[in-house]
């Protein structure tokens, strides 16, 4: 969030409004829109401003305390029970067409249609995802489905990671490419969503 600098000193990244809409609203009301309606939000910064969450969408807040010192990957091993038949989305994506289903069949990581130099994962030929060498690889968009298998392996995996020292600075996709399971790769067009990380951004997609 210190990219959204001097907007988030007051306002955490969740609550931004884009279009005129919430970010952190617009996903939850196209989860509802999807008939999915039992929804965790990590908090940590500025928590308290999110309490109202709770009231006008049923949500359930998980207090992470150490958001200042550590990464999501820690944020979602406070969470890490609820990983079953779950959607796992970050908080400042913002997505033009609602991207949720009451029924998923397998489970996805979702991915943009356009190379990043950002990213070192790739798409193999039979639509799964795989870690790369080198850094030119689809841009990750961070909203996932997990089931079955693999939400059992991502959960024990999230876990122990987050209880490692080595792993103080890394995103829950770590866990997620660590596993032995594939995922498989749900493409969507470049245009179709928007990470919302800087200041610049922002402006940019709405100013």
């Amino acid at each position: 969030g210190m990219r959204m600098v001097p907007i988030n000193m007051e306002i955490p990244k969740g609550l931004l409004k884009v279009h005129g809409q919430c970010l952190i609203e617009r996903t939850i009301e196209q989860l509802h829109e999807a008939g999915v309606t039992d929804i965790k939000i990590v908090v940590g910064f500025l928590m308290e401003q999110y309490e109202y969450l709770i009231d006008k969408y049923g949500v359930e807040l998980i207090y992470n305390p150490e958001y200042m010192t550590k990464n999501n990957l820690t944020s979602l091993s406070y969470a890490d029970k609820y990983i079953h038949n779950t959607y796992i989305i970050p908080c400042d994506v913002w997505c033009k067409d609602n991207p949720y289903s009451k029924t998923e069949l397998y489970s996805w990581y979702m991915v943009s249609d356009k190379m990043s130099d950002q990213s070192s994962i790739r798409v193999t030929r039979d639509l799964q995802l795989a870690k790369a060498d080198e850094y030119l690889g689809v841009r990750m968009i961070g909203i996932s489905y997990i089931e079955g298998k693999v939400a059992q392996e991502l959960g024990a995996a999230v876990k122990k990671m987050s209880s490692e020292s080595s792993y103080t600075n890394a995103f829950w996709e770590d866990a997620l490419f660590a596993l032995k399971t594939r995922i498989n790769a749900r493409i969507v067009p470049d245009s179709d969503t928007v990470e919302i990380n800087t200041y610049e951004q922002l402006r940019e997609f709405d100013n």
